[in-house]
């Protein structure tokens, strides 16, 4: 079967079945968000992501796929072969739900081998649009089970027409034994959403024209440290971190705030506040780059709270010294925020159990 054989099939389903699908995973879908309509909007896509996840990822089109090869439609079947042969004989259709907060999450399909259990459950917005591409289940995600496990969750696919956020859940037992036959039980309870990344230059800083900084404050509570050269970071703690100066603020993007940048004993430190990182999970670094264009980072960077302990600030440490610097250099930001956490209590216990393989 080629694309032109399976765009031709994907026309060729009948509302019957498709309604008939629909009833199976227990939805009612639009007109517009109908698994014909969603397959001719998205199929090129589709197309893409399964070549690449092909090995083992589940999209959400699949468990209505198979609603529809339950019903009866050949197209359906062949088209889901067409996709992914392989993986979809070993999938176990689950349809396994909850809801909270006028959000809907629900347990797809399994894929069982062996110690490793490959879930795959997407999140729905049911009143609002709440979900987007962006959406990040921020760590707040836990697994449940009755043997020694190690699990992780990735975002897979997000499907603007149906606005169903899918993910990955992948769990391995961590002795070996055998996770079929099991129950497993996986909770959320809240994500972020609008998040944006943004990387720019900070033509605010120049570098030609920095100050030496000597008050400098020591007492801050601090979070922690990171870098390629941690003895050298250990010197620039011991000898204190930059005050905020009001008259070097700026503020590049929401929730992101440069608050101080200049020489210490002839190594270059910026320093930047995220706001409220409990809660959006505001993050990023700062480089440099030479008059080449070269980009040059830094050699370690140390976090400490603000006074209200809710946002963050970020020290970070360059090897540049002041004579270095010459036409062309600029400072550069990359910035991770988030507009809104969404909370909630989605919580889903389901069986792990090994399909037999689609004939």
């Amino acid at each position: 079967m080629n694309i032109r054989d399976i765009e031709a099939a994907v026309s060729a389903i009948e509302d019957g079945y498709i309604q008939e699908a629909g009833k199976a995973i227990g939805g009612q879908e639009r007109p517009e968000r109908s698994l014909s309509y969603r397959l001719q909007r998205s199929f090129p896509r589709r197309m893409r992501i399964a070549a690449a996840c092909l090995a083992g990822v589940l999209f959400l089109s699949a468990s209505s796929l198979l609603a529809a090869v339950a019903a009866g439609s050949m197209p359906a079947y062949e088209i889901l072969y067409a996709l992914y042969p392989e993986t979809a004989k070993r999938l176990t259709p689950v349809q396994i739900s909850c809801e909270d907060n006028g959000i809907r999450m629900e347990v797809e399909a399994v894929y069982v081998h062996a110690d490793t259990a490959e879930i795959y459950l997407s999140m729905q917005d049911l009143t609002e649009e709440r979900i987007d591409e962006t959406v990040d289940l921020f760590d707040s995600y836990s697994l449940h089970s009755s043997r020694d496990s190690i699990g992780t969750c990735s975002l897979v696919d997000f499907d603007p027409e149906s606005g169903k956020a899918v993910f990955l859940v992948q769990v391995k037992h961590m002795n070996g034994e055998k996770i079929e036959g099991q129950k497993l039980t996986f909770s959320v309870s809240e994500f972020l959403t609008g998040k944006q990344r943004v990387e720019q230059e900070l033509p605010e800083i120049d570098l030609s024209r920095m100050e030496e900084k000597t008050e400098l404050q020591t007492n801050v509570t601090r979070r922690g440290s990171s870098g390629m050269e941690m003895e050298k970071v250990e010197e620039e703690q011991q000898k204190g971190f930059l005050r905020p100066d009001a008259d070097q603020t700026f503020s590049p993007v929401d929730g992101v705030t440069v608050t101080a940048y200049g020489w210490v004993d002839g190594r270059l430190h910026i320093q930047v506040h995220y706001t409220d990182i409990l809660n959006t999970d505001n993050h990023g670094y700062v480089y440099l780059k030479d008059g080449q264009g070269n980009a040059v980072s830094c050699f370690g960077s140390v976090a400490f709270w603000d006074e209200e302990k809710s946002g963050s600030y970020q020290e970070y440490f360059f090897e540049v010294e002041p004579e270095m610097i010459t036409a062309g250099w600029s400072v550069w930001g990359y910035f991770s925020t988030c507009s809104e956490l969404v909370e909630g209590d989605w919580r889903v216990t389901f069986p792990i159990e090994e399909t037999k393989p689609l004939q």
